[in-house]
């Protein structure tokens, strides 16, 4: 689990995000077990999030919801078990990826990309730490996004899923070799989809983000007004780095034996979810 730990945090560090409290830029993250708040500040519970930001040298972050308490229990819905959180595996061989020279703003927003405004396909590289012996999954950790491969491109094709865009890319190695047939997987249907009533974590951001989501619930009557077709897929809008598949999505990966992936139901998932 450590190893899986060292090569997510250093992986960041590809996006200008630094791990372990070193910093990158004006940006330092910390795991949740490792981040200790200023001492001029009383702590109301545990540390929050899985990777805690912090800007400049403050080691101050978002405040617990006011009036909710230290051991908040979760109230879960019929939803909750319906939908999965997706997740890269961690394997060892499996490289993770970065950027090359790629404008990836548009690809945080909820639209669709336009392609013209780029040279296809799109170069990615190699992150630190590289495998010794690598092997390229089915779907791959690209900083906060993920790449995926012709087979499960196909799968989602053939399925006619809505709100996602796959643009085209290669990869090239630490070593130089350029490997084809690759896309950035854009998942632009984004949804406020959490019960702000019943989730762990701190008060929404001026931009309704939750940095320090620990668990959350999904808002049944925002879902049940949404068509199904329109939702089998989606990003949370408060926390971008976490997409979510419906059951009959997360069935059909799990059929297609597709690799590199991972697969949390919502009831299921916390922060340290991905380093278990």
């Amino acid at each position: 689990m450590e190893e899986k730990y060292e090569r997510l945090t250093n992986g960041l560090a590809s996006c200008g995000v630094s791990a372990r409290g070193k910093f990158c830029g004006n940006l330092q993250v910390y795991r949740s077990s490792e981040f200790l708040r200023s001492p001029a500040r009383t702590p109301s519970r545990q540390p929050l999030g899985v990777m805690c930001a912090t800007f400049g040298r403050s080691e101050i972050i978002n405040s617990p919801r006011k009036g909710q308490k230290t051991k908040y229990k979760m109230k879960y819905n019929e939803l909750d078990k319906e939908y999965y959180v997706m997740s890269m595996d961690g394997a060892n061989n499996h490289p993770m990826l970065a950027w090359g020279k790629t404008k990836i703003g548009p690809f945080l927003k909820a639209k669709p990309i336009d392609e013209n405004q780029y040279e296809l396909p799109l170069n990615l590289l190699f992150s630190e730490p590289y495998p010794a012996q690598y092997e390229m999954a089915d779907l791959l950790m690209l900083a906060t996004l993920f790449c995926i491969s012709e087979q499960f491109k196909k799968l989602f094709d053939d399925m006619g899923i809505y709100g996602v865009q796959f643009v085209p890319a290669e990869v090239k190695s630490n070593k130089g070799e350029i490997i084809k047939g690759h896309s950035v997987f854009h998942v632009w249907n984004k949804l406020e989809a959490i019960d702000k009533d019943n989730y762990i974590g701190g008060e929404p951001d001026m931009f309704n983000t939750i940095l320090d989501l620990e668990k959350f619930s999904l808002d049944v009557t925002l879902m049940e007004s949404i068509p199904l077709e329109k939702r089998l897929i989606f990003g949370l809008l408060e926390k971008k780095t976490i997409i979510l598949v419906h059951k009959t999505v997360y069935e059909a990966i799990t059929a297609a034996n597709l690799t590199g992936i991972r697969f949390f139901r919502v009831d299921e998932w916390d922060e340290d979810a991905m380093f278990s």
